[in-house]
């Protein structure tokens, strides 16, 4: 169990940005050794910052650059 408590708390500092370069590198060797673990943390990283808010000025721009190619073709 503490084992199991330990990869947590390392994937909770990593997604809060709070994490050493070593607890990085032995999170990333755990999930080498257990591929489950591995794809739930992926999803888990992805769903976290899939959900941040985009800066609706860099949409704004996106779409304008990508208006113009689209016009310029």
């Amino acid at each position: 169990m503490q084992q199991q408590e330990h990869v947590w708390h390392l994937v909770g500092s990593c997604l809060s940005g709070d994490a050493s370069e070593e607890a990085t590198k032995e999170l990333q060797e755990i999930l080498d050794a257990d591929p489950l673990l591995k794809n739930t943390v992926e999803l888990l990283f992805h769903f976290f910052y899939s959900g941040r808010e985009e800066n609706p000025a860099e949409i704004e721009d996106a779409w304008k650059r990508h208006f113009n190619r689209m016009h310029s073709i």
